[in-house]
């Protein structure tokens, strides 16, 4: 899979790959639904997809305007932080990708762009999902995102295994 590249329009490119797609939500320890979805894609010959979903807080913390001016030559903020925070996510699972033996790559997407991409954007075709249930304790807006997911997937025919 190419690198996946995050846009200032937070639009990725549509691909036409066959995944196993598992969606991260910030707050959710996705753990389980990772290694369930790398033993899918390992079975299927498939590749991995992880579509990391961050949430771009209204302020963005003291100075972080600045930096990304200063130190990212004047990228947009909010999807600079967008990014810096789905890749941190993603970091936190590599050991468990490279483990995994399976190829992967990662999108990041917000809160309010996830939905395209899994249901009408096209970021690749996905021939399985799997999903992990959020706990009563996984933030609120994540919770919602996962039924949203759900949906969306569901709609598209697509098969979903759910992880508890």
């Amino acid at each position: 899979m190419e690198a996946a590249t995050f846009q200032r329009g937070g639009r990725l490119e549509a691909r036409q790959l066959e995944v196993v797609l598992v969606p991260v939500f910030e707050g959710v320890n996705s753990e389980r639904a990772v290694m369930t979805a790398a033993e899918q894609a390992r079975t299927m010959g498939k590749e991995l997809l992880l579509m990391v979903v961050v949430e771009v807080p209204k302020s963005l913390p003291e100075g972080f305007t600045e930096y990304a001016k200063i130190e990212w030559r004047g990228e947009e903020p909010r999807w600079l932080y967008a990014r810096l925070k789905g890749e941190e996510i993603v970091r936190s699972l590599e050991d468990l990708l490279r483990e995994s033996g399976v190829r992967y790559d990662y999108v990041i997407e917000t809160y309010d762009s996830f939905r395209y991409a899994i249901g009408d954007g096209g970021i690749c075709r996905t021939c399985r999902a799997v999903l992990q249930i959020p706990t009563k304790a996984a933030p609120k807006r994540a919770r919602k995102a996962f039924s949203e997911a759900l949906k969306a997937l569901e709609e598209l025919r697509v098969p979903i295994t759910l992880v508890p």
